[in-house]
């Protein structure tokens, strides 16, 4: 199997992650989106053992934080699409060790991310930095300050790739 997509499944755990990730390693498409049983202990069996994950969406997954962002960081370095709409424990840090180890990404959401850009711009300096391959960003709905200023600064590192920011 190489897709799955278990969308407002409620009571999927880390148990049944830690499932996925022992008989489904070949999976390259995963959409968890409002499953709220997720956490950082299953997504760490999803990064250690489905490394060649491509498509992540984990839309409205409210339990999940900058620790499972650095979890899914250290073993899914081919992501190439991470959707995280409306997660609002993720901030700039986990945004940026996701760019600093995932490095073939070609979009990015974290739209409604409340805390994404809330204390600066750390998150669009690392993924202007080492995302070079990116061509969508959506940050609908975050707190991004200073607009032109972030704007800029990312289609300046990124001018070869970037099709549509979304600011």
């Amino acid at each position: 199997m190489t897709s799955l997509n278990l969308s407002k499944c409620s009571l999927v755990t880390d148990v049944g992650l830690w499932a996925i990730a022992r008989h489904c390693t070949s999976l390259r498409h995963l959409t968890l989106s409002q499953c709220e049983g997720v956490t950082n202990i299953g997504l760490r069996s999803l990064a250690m053992k489905c490394t060649g994950v491509q498509y992540l969406d984990f839309s409205k997954c409210r339990n999940l934080d900058d620790n499972a962002l650095r979890v899914i960081a250290a073993g899914m370095w081919g992501l190439q699409t991470f959707t995280l709409t409306g997660c609002p424990n993720i901030t700039d840090s986990g945004i940026a060790e996701v760019a600093r180890c995932c490095h073939d990404m070609r979009n990015l959401d974290v739209s409604d991310c409340e805390k994404v850009g809330e204390y600066g711009d750390k998150a669009l300096l690392e993924v202007g930095k080492y995302c070079h391959r990116l061509q969508t960003l959506n940050m609908y709905g975050c707190k991004v300050r200073q607009r032109e200023e972030r704007s800029g600064g990312l289609r300046e590192a990124t001018a070869k790739a970037l099709y549509q920011l979304n600011d």
